[in-house]
């Protein structure tokens, strides 16, 4: 153990002695790794960890009594020692070879709660001083805690509490603890020479050549600098910055979960980390990107950027954010895939799920945000808005917004005009108007295009909703506009069948038709389902204008059948209710009725205004049969 920084010295002699007797224990304990499917948690990562704790507490070196030093650096010798544990996730101890790929995952998932009852089960009378920890045993329920949580778990729980007239305390310490653990990111934590003869998935590759490629996470002053090593044949390859967004937004992530507890120690630590430096290698000592991986992630690249352009959702390469816990990754991976096929009760389901893990807060925002556009589809408008309130809720976090800044402003905008949707649907127009322009007026004050062109077309909706088509057309060619010159193509279509809408208002039904064709042709290209659906409807309703009602009714069911495929409810009424109408202009009265109640029924349960107009229709036409 290297001599320690003044912050971190301990002056008790029992200490001293327990945690040179821990040190010398855990050389042994770790030799050798049990699982090497993950970068290392060995005893080298402990020197790591404490050396940045050192730099973390350089400044307040007298911030921590002798207690607090003990368990803190006892705990970062002892955090990981349920990755060697496989007994305490309720597995058979065997080698390495015989363990599935989910019984490994499931000892990283477990580990943290198994160190920590590892921990508490070695000084247990009777039990083996497994640690060297039974002269301080008296400790060990705190190291126990500090370790467990230093991951996932809610460090705002914790409580301080005292010892011998001394205070613990306990969030202080599980903070530096977890802050410690994730700056440990440098090309010292992985052994790249076990994936020649490792079989570990690509998405894990992806996690352990993010590391290869940081060549130094330093801290000075509470600044979190990285320096980067990328081989030089990758100099202009855009990927890299894939590597980088990883790793800042890892360190992004562990400090919105401490940042808090830090502050309310007076402990000051930057909002966000900084590249202090990009170096490219031309001797070939940094390793180039396998080319699995590399294709991997180019592919992966541009499927997200599909959906984006599809969806307006923005996702990054391993999920939607990134995230170290691979559950996180796979979950949101599958979400992306569940929404691009329109499969959106399977996303309901899917992003529930994801919603029982330990997120950050930055994370849960952002599956909150996704839950209320699936819930919303699926026309739950009441499940869709409490999720959209609970993701509004962590916006105003001040500490997230130290950290992410322009990104919380993004979701903030978002999330406001995901609301006014609903308030429009439910037909609170003046509510649906004010959170559209509030979302419009933080998407320009952030410069982000595509938000502000988003919500011109809401707003726009709302005028046309309030009876001024005039007002709405302007602010839709305006967005049309912007998302051309943004090649947003999605955006292109929404707009330009907006416009036909409105000339359809108008009277002009060619002009209107040719606008739902083109916007249905983009809707077709990207693969938006709900958009092409909304478009075959409005190229239906023409057609009934027009009085070709085989044309109408082909259209108008076509596009029933998408709205029911991928479950959105209020595109579906929309469709019965045109079927309705065409089968009462063929004389088919039961028919009509078949399908205009229908309709009624599900506007009734999404709280549509447009409900009281099929009543209407219904008890006009149930009087003309009479």
């Amino acid at each position: 153990m290297n001599v320690l920084a003044k912050c971190l010295r301990l002056n008790r002699a029992d200490f001293k002695t327990c945690l040179a007797a821990i040190d010398i224990t855990m050389r042994e304990f770790w030799n050798p790794t049990i699982f090497h499917h993950y970068t290392d948690h060995g005893y080298d990562h402990t020197q790591r960890i404490i050396r940045h704790l050192e730099a973390l507490l350089t400044d307040y070196p007298d911030l921590l009594n002798q207690q607090e030093r003990f368990i803190l650096l006892a705990s970062a010798y002892l955090h990981d020692v349920g990755m060697q544990s496989p007994e305490y996730a309720e597995l058979e101890r065997k080698i390495y070879t015989e363990y599935t790929l989910e019984e490994i995952e499931t000892v990283r998932e477990r580990h943290h709660i198994s160190s920590g009852q590892i921990i508490l089960d070695s000084v247990r009378k009777g039990g083996e001083d497994e640690f060297s920890l039974r002269t301080c045993r008296e400790h060990a329920k705190y190291i126990a805690e500090v370790s467990r949580h230093h991951t996932n778990l809610n460090i705002t729980l914790l409580e301080d509490t005292r010892y011998l007239s001394e205070e613990i305390r306990l969030p202080l310490l599980a903070s530096l603890m977890r802050l410690g653990d994730a700056l440990d990111l440098d090309s010292r934590r992985v052994n790249l020479d076990n994936l020649r003869y490792w079989d570990i998935p690509v998405l894990s590759q992806f996690h352990w050549w993010a590391h290869h490629y940081v060549s130094s996470v330093h801290i000075e002053e509470g600044r979190i600098g990285l320096i980067f090593s990328f081989p030089d044949v990758h100099r202009d390859d855009p990927i890299l910055d894939e590597f980088r967004m990883k790793i800042e937004d890892s360190i992004k992530n562990h400090l919105s979960e401490v940042y808090p507890v830090l502050f309310d120690y007076k402990v000051n630590v930057f909002h966000e980390p900084h590249v202090d430096d990009v170096i490219y290698d031309v001797e070939g000592v940094i390793q180039s990107i396998p080319q699995d991986l590399l294709i991997y992630l180019n592919e992966r690249k541009e499927e997200l950027e599909r959906i984006q352009r599809r969806t307006g959702v923005d996702f990054y390469v391993d999920g939607a954010p990134y995230s170290d816990d691979p559950r996180i990754a796979e979950s949101t991976a599958r979400l992306m895939q569940l929404v691009d096929e329109g499969r959106n009760e399977a996303a309901r389901i899917e992003v529930e799920r994801c919603l029982t893990f330990t997120l950050s807060p930055w994370h849960r925002l952002i599956i909150l945000n996704f839950a209320g556009n699936v819930y919303q589809i699926l026309g739950d408008m009441d499940g869709a808005m409490q999720r959209f309130m609970d993701a509004l809720s962590i916006c105003g976090r001040k500490e997230l917004i130290d950290i992410y800044g322009r990104d919380v402003d993004d979701a903030w905008g978002a999330i406001l005009g995901n609301m006014g949707i609903i308030f429009s649907t439910r037909g609170e127009l003046d509510e649906a108007l004010k959170h559209h322009e509030d979302a419009l007026k933080i998407h320009r004050e952030v410069e982000y295009r595509q938000g502000e062109a988003d919500n011109l077309s809401n707003i726009g909706l709302v005028y046309r909703e309030k009876g001024d088509p005039d007002e709405a057309l302007t602010l839709f060619k305006e967005a049309l506009e912007i998302t051309r010159k943004i090649e947003y193509r999605r955006g292109e279509a929404t707009d330009l069948g907006n416009i036909g809408v409105i000339y359809f208002d108008m009277g002009e039904r060619d002009m209107a038709l040719t606008f739902f064709k083109e916007a249905l042709e983009i809707y077709r290209e990207v693969g938006f389902r709900q958009g092409e659906a909304g478009n075959l409807g409005n190229i239906g309703l023409i057609y009934l204008d027009k009085g070709e009602l085989d044309e109408a009714l082909k259209h108008s069911e076509e596009a029933l059948e998408i709205t029911r495929e991928i479950g959105y409810r209020l595109g579906e009424a929309h469709l019965l209710s045109n079927i309705g109408l065409v089968y009462n202009a063929r004389g088919k009265m039961d028919e009509a009725l078949i399908h205009l109640e229908a309709a009624l029924e599900i506007y009734l349960y999404l709280q549509s205004p447009k409900a009281l107009i099929i009543k209407k229709i219904l008890a006009d036409l149930k009087k003309k049969d009479e």
